[in-house]
């Protein structure tokens, strides 16, 4: 071995060239053993390991000499200006870092130091043309993490001096930097990038270190720190992850934390119990957390701020254009990577809050009323409205980690406290006093607001001008009036939404007494409407009972027109939009009530209008004062509409994407014999039908009975209309379920008063239906109760035999159409023509001449 070794000492030492060959061989052994051959298996690679292992001592000296020999001499050369001959010298200085990169990976760092490897790369630092492929032998030896053995202050010192070494590079490259964006080329970055990666990993892994030593642990901070300011974005970018390590260790953990004690940022660890940490980052001393001074923080956040924003976002000759830094572009990297960037940034500015929370808001509050007092002074805004956008982020950030609940500093210190409050009361009456209308704006206003929200929690009295700035936002956005999913009012109409959610899920139950103020005023129901629609957000991050209080507690003396609105904006999105599994908590909470007042309102208001010829409506604020033919009209009127909102939402209730358990009865034209061994419980299709969950409970079942029997007395045709569905939904639950009270109802009411609805002539043009709801009850249920037959055998003109001879020519036809057709002949002969909607849409067809569709004659 030792043989083969000398030969290879003896073959370098005849040129350039040859040092070359004997520096790529040794690299390629070293790589045998670090990268998979498929050559070398087993017994052969044990073999060659222990030997590149065992010739270590030997190795490690070789490439020291031929690095030192052939750099001299390159450099020697070329200062004579032998060009060529100083290539190959170069060329040898090359493969012999390759070398040494190769090593690098596994070898010992003290066996690095001795051979005087480590000191040679820290000076070809300094050579142009040398310097990229040393600073990756940088990069490898940087990252190495600390052992707890017994060599470990050895490898300390070892580090100690990488350290020194990279520190002395970093300061030429800030110093230089700092002196102006011309002085520097692409070349000289893109190596000051590899030196930063460099101080990261050093950082990251090995800080323990030079943590005794203030001194030079104080100048690495300040050095970390310029990389993070630093012009270049690549370089900031490098450096960001050694800042999250860093703030993340010293960020306060909650009073619960299970944490030992050696987690604590004010313990320092040693030995075993350092090894015992799932980190690799050592944990700070006091002296330590003392060089992260309120300066070098401030410095962190000013940073952060500015890099929250995209490049492309800003527009050429803007103010934001001309700020120092390089902001990120997706030519860094791929067009996903700047979401994850930014996360990262956001975390920073989370820790650093955590730390120096009265730097923290200050800082933020600064920058806002920086930011905000430019844009209302900018001659074109909507240029700069970028800047504007980019903060409450940051803001939210600050605002969760200040009044989040892990900042025990903040809790436990009321002068702390105190303080924190006032800078942020200070900012919100800023964002409450700005009068900005605009869509883009007020969105823009909202997030800032929304980013306030833990601040609420400390600050309940400031709720209250929240709200009451969200209602004023909401009402000064136009009313489009055809308003498409991507109109800008629509979208920050929502965003308004959301921000009513936030708040009251920040500040609980204290914003209900501010919402009560807000109650009867038309915006609350849009708003309460709009965040229905952002789906499961709403429903489980508010409290039922809460919303229940606030609309329903007063439901008893509300007006008409108040209903109306009620029932339009709240309750048919919030049927439409509920979770299937929140139900139970939300529908029967809501509409119980509602259910119970309405129908006797209705019921007691069409009685005297039918009776007495007056609705007799409770409203007093939307009737003019006039003569009382105008008045009654008017009354009239907002009956008239409460009852088709209400038949409207019965409607929504019955509709198939809400009742996807309700079968069909019919296929392609003809019956589906209806098979009795499959009827189901009332209670298996409630949870795949809405109409099946209404009917279920007893305190939303009997109001919404009444109703449907009532509307078909009520002389409104447009209702009728509407509510139709929700009896068809009935008559088919009926028949597939084993509910015998539902039967009875269908086979004995609902027949009857859909009868009486067709003696009507308002309600000629759902005559059809009214006949098909007929056909349906006496088909499918005449089998199973004898009520169908008993309501038509008490028709006025209806014989024996002619209920024999409809009844045998239903059991000649299997299609829903001609049985329609004998239906209606059948009603018609029994009341002596006297069902006004039937003998009107047979009258209008004669007159337009179109044929009966259910006419199979």
């Amino acid at each position: 071995m030792k043989k083969c070794f000398q030969s290879l000492v003896t073959l370098s030492s005849k040129g350039p060239i040859q040092a070359e060959l004997v520096s790529m061989m040794l690299r390629w052994l070293s790589e045998d053993i670090t990268v998979h051959n498929e050559d070398l298996e087993g017994d052969r690679r044990r073999l060659l390991l222990r030997w590149v292992t065992q010739s270590l001592p030997e190795t490690l000296p070789l490439l020291h000499t031929l690095l030192e020999k052939h750099c001299t001499a390159a450099l020697s050369e070329a200062s004579r200006k032998q060009i060529d001959v100083a290539k190959l010298h170069a060329a040898a200085v090359t493969a012999t870092l390759n070398a040494v990169i190769a090593y690098a990976e596994w070898a010992p760092l003290t066996d690095l130091a001795k051979s005087g490897i480590i000191n040679l790369c820290g000076f070809l630092l300094s050579a142009p043309e040398f310097r990229l492929h040393a600073s990756e032998f940088f990069k490898l030896v940087s990252s190495r993490k600390r052992s707890v053995d017994a060599s470990a202050s050895e490898i300390d010192q070892v580090m100690r001096d990488i350290f020194q070494i990279l520190m002395n590079i970093s300061r030429e490259f800030l110093h230089k930097s700092g002196s102006g964006l011309g002085s520097m080329d692409e070349s000289e970055y893109d190596f000051s990038e590899c030196i930063c990666e460099s101080m990261v990993s050093l950082g990251s892994f090995n800080l323990q270190s030079i943590a005794g030593d203030s001194a030079v642990f104080s100048l690495y901070l300040e050095q970390m720190l310029g990389f993070f300011k630093n012009y270049k974005f690549a370089i900031h970018f490098q450096s960001l992850q050694f800042w999250l390590v860093l703030m993340r260790d010293l960020t306060p953990k909650p009073r619960s934390s299970t944490h030992s004690a050696c987690d604590s940022p004010s313990v320092s660890c040693s030995g075993s119990e350092n090894a015992k940490k799932k980190d690799t980052f050592f944990t700070f001393s006091k002296e330590n957390t003392s060089l992260l001074s309120d300066d070098f923080c401030s410095a962190m956040l000013d940073t952060s701020f500015l890099h929250i924003l995209k490049r492309e976002k800003t527009l050429p000759g803007t103010a934001l254009s001309l700020v120092a830094p390089e902001l990120w572009s997706d030519d860094f990297e791929d067009k996903g990577q700047f979401i994850q960037y930014r996360y990262s940034l956001l975390e920073l500015i989370r820790f650093v809050a955590s730390y120096k929370p009265l730097i923290a808001a200050a800082k933020v509050s600064e920058k806002i009323d920086t930011i905000i007092k430019s844009f209302l002074l900018s001659p074109s805004p909507s240029q700069d409205l970028a800047a504007i956008e980019s903060m409450p982020l940051a803001l939210e950030n600050v605002v969760n980690a200040v009044f989040g609940g892990s900042n025990d500093m903040a809790e436990e210190n009321a002068e702390v406290q105190l303080e924190l409050c006032r800078t942020f009361e200070g900012l919100l009456q800023q964002f409450i006093s700005l009068k900005w209308t605009e869509p883009a704006l007020v969105e823009v206003l909202v997030h800032y607001l929304d980013a306030m929200c833990l601040f609420l929690k400390y600050s309940p009295d400031a709720a209250g001008s929240v709200i009451n700035k969200l209602f004023e936002l909401l009402t000064s956005l136009p009313l489009e009036i055809k308003e498409t999913s991507t109109s800008s009012a629509r979208h920050a109409r929502l965003h308004i939404c959301s921000s009513f959610i936030r708040i009251a899920k920040a500040t609980d139950k204290s914003i209900l007494p501010h919402l009560k103020v807000h109650l009867f005023k038309h915006p609350l129901y849009n708003v309460l409407g709009l965040s229905i629609t952002i789906g499961d957000s709403f429903f489980k991050n508010l409290d039922v009972h809460f919303v229940a209080v606030a609309l329903m507690e007063n439901i008893q003396s509300m007006e008409f027109s108040h209903l109306r609105e009620l029932v339009h904006c709240i309750l048919i999105p919030l049927v439409k939009n509920g979770p299937v599994d929140m139900r139970e908590i939300w529908l029967e909470k809501l509409l119980h009530p509602l259910f119970d007042h309405v129908q006797q309102a209705l019921s007691c208001s069409w009685s005297s209008l039918l009776q007495d010829g007056r609705a007799k409506v409770p409203d007093t604020h939307g009737i003019l004062s006039g003569s009382d033919l105008k008045v009654q009209v008017m009354e009239e009127t907002l009956l008239r509409n409460l009852t088709r909102q209400i038949c409207s939402l019965l409607s929504v209730i019955a509709s198939p994407p809400l009742n996807t358990g309700i079968p069909s009865l019919e296929q392609s034209g003809h019956i589906i014999p209806f098979d009795m061994s499959s009827v189901k419980s009332l209670d298996a299709v409630a949870s795949c039908s809405l109409v099946g969950f209404l009917l279920k409970h007893e305190g939303l079942a009997l109001p919404t009975l009444r109703m449907c029997l009532e509307v078909f007395k009520w002389t409104d045709g447009e209702a009728v209309t509407k509510i139709s569905s929700f009896c068809s939904a009935m008559v088919v639950l009926s028949t597939v379920t084993n509910h015998t009270k539902l039967v009875e109802y269908v086979s004995t009411d609902l027949f009857t008063s859909v009868i009486q609805g067709l003696e009507l002539e308002l309600n000629a043009i759902i005559s059809a239906d009214l006949v098909e709801i007929c056909r349906e009850i006496f088909v499918y249920l005449g089998d199973r109760h004898p009520a169908p037959r008993k309501v038509l055998q008490s028709l006025p003109f209806i014989t024996s035999r002619d209920l024999h001879a409809f009844e045998e020519s239903l059991s000649k036809t299997s299609s829903p159409k001609e049985q329609r057709q004998h239906m209606k002949n059948l009603l018609l002969m029994a009341t002596g023509n006297k069902l006004k909607a039937l003998a009107e849409q047979k009258r209008r067809l004669k007159l337009t001449g179109a044929r009966d569709p259910d006419n199979c004659c």
